[in-house]
């Protein structure tokens, strides 16, 4: 079992919780924006789209560059492995269960027919 960073973890999946957020990342992605353009592409302030991406500059999932006036906007995709591995972790094991449930009933449909 990996040992993940609880704070780190927790920051991450609460900037991933608000479907603003979400977005943010999801658009991002796809190219890096300004914070004005990311604003744009939304309902909401350019103040409201600016606290959004504090909190996902404080997870650790974008980063912000400043160059004059601008603020560009990036996703830090390194900082998705950790959200991976964690996801890939419970996958692997959900497999070893469900596979151990398949063995189990596959011996009692062979008991039942002796």
């Amino acid at each position: 079992m990996v040992d993940y960073p609880e704070k780190k973890l927790d920051a991450v999946f609460h900037a991933l919780a608000n479907p603003a957020r979400r977005n943010i990342v999801m658009q991002l992605v796809l190219r890096d924006l300004t914070v004005n353009q990311l604003a744009e592409k939304h309902d909401m302030t350019l103040q409201a789209v600016s606290k959004h991406i504090h909190v996902l500059v404080r997870s650790g999932l974008l980063e912000q560059t400043k160059l004059g006036r601008i603020r560009r906007c990036r996703v830090k995709i390194e900082s998705f492995k950790m959200v991976s591995d964690l996801v890939e972790e419970c996958r692997q094991t959900w497999e070893k269960r469900l596979d151990h449930l398949e063995e189990y009933f596959d011996k009692k449909q062979v008991r039942r027919k002796k």
